[in-house]
């Protein structure tokens, strides 16, 4: 589960980051940008506390994405997916399974 965390949040971020440099608009420029330096120090917290507690993280495969006209559908189905699977996500850091 947390090897789908790390694959999803990679891929949102790279799609956050071609989108950044295609936008027009200065706002999504910045909240684009702002989210993709972010997004993987965040996840870089959850990943250490797994491995520190579980074990390394198995293999992780970061598909290969295209550039999209608009993030917000992407960003709302990752935030649905995450708070979809949090809770088994958690488990396992706690449980290790």
């Amino acid at each position: 589960m947390i090897e789908d965390l790390v694959s999803r949040v990679f891929a949102t971020r790279n799609l956050a980051h071609l989108a950044h440099w295609k936008t027009t608009s200065y706002a999504q420029h910045v909240a684009l940008g702002d989210f993709y330096d972010g997004v993987v120090d965040s996840l870089d917290g959850i990943v250490e506390a797994y491995q520190g507690y579980v074990s390394l993280i198995g293999p992780v495969s970061v598909p290969v994405v295209k550039t999209v006209d608009d993030m917000i559908p992407v960003l709302s189905a990752e935030a649905v997916w995450i708070a979809k699977n949090r809770s088994q996500i958690a488990n396992n850091i706690v449980t290790g399974k």
